[in-house]
């Protein structure tokens, strides 16, 4: 029983792999609640038809404390008065990024500080309009840029660990790394 472990084990975060929907009943997610100020639920089954919890359920169960991130997007929702954004708790956020400053960098391998890196810029990469607003993850019309910025640490953490074979970007400052990525990034044609 759900219950009973989270009442056992008194979990600050709740992840959801089962594709059972519904998995994240409301005596669950209640109990998350009541151990914890804000209950991290995050459901990250895909589809939604497949996943734990559903993002309007999970704001009404916890009165509007959960942080919450869905591996597929959900509305907004209004509560009391406030408008809640679902975080969307998706790979879209860091592969791109990864992916890039490898192959800019010329990465010998892909290490494990490298994708550090780009988990450490994508949490840095909140603006303060979207912080005040209790988002877990940026705005998705902020891809572009949130990748081009995760692909340039990326490349400071190939060069950190001697796996990069470009030396030239070595000599360019932050900026002028993301400045290059840009220039490098496919545009759909309009």
């Amino acid at each position: 029983d759900l219950v009973e472990i989270i009442k056992l084990v008194k979990p600050t975060a709740l992840m959801g792999l089962s594709t059972i929907h519904g998995a994240f009943t409301k005596e669950v997610v209640e109990a998350m609640a009541e151990l914890n100020e804000r209950p991290i639920i995050f459901p990250l089954s895909n589809p939604l038809t497949m996943c734990e919890l559903d993002f309007q359920d999970a704001v009404e169960w916890t009165h509007g404390k959960v942080l919450f991130a869905s591996g597929s997007p959900y509305a907004p929702v209004e509560y009391e008065g406030k408008r809640m954004e679902p975080g969307q708790g998706n790979n879209m956020f860091v592969f791109p990024g990864i992916g890039l400053g490898s192959l800019l960098s010329r990465a010998t391998s892909v290490t494990d500080s490298m994708v550090e890196a780009s988990a450490l810029a994508l949490s840095e990469a909140l603006t303060p309009e979207e912080r005040a607003a209790d988002l877990l993850y940026p705005r998705i019309n902020r891809i572009r840029d949130i990748s081009a910025i995760v692909a340039m640490k990326v490349i400071r953490a190939a060069q950190k660990a001697g796996v990069d074979t470009a030396k030239p970007l070595r000599a360019m400052s932050d900026d002028q790394i993301v400045d290059f990525v840009k220039t490098k990034m496919w545009k759909p044609v309009a």
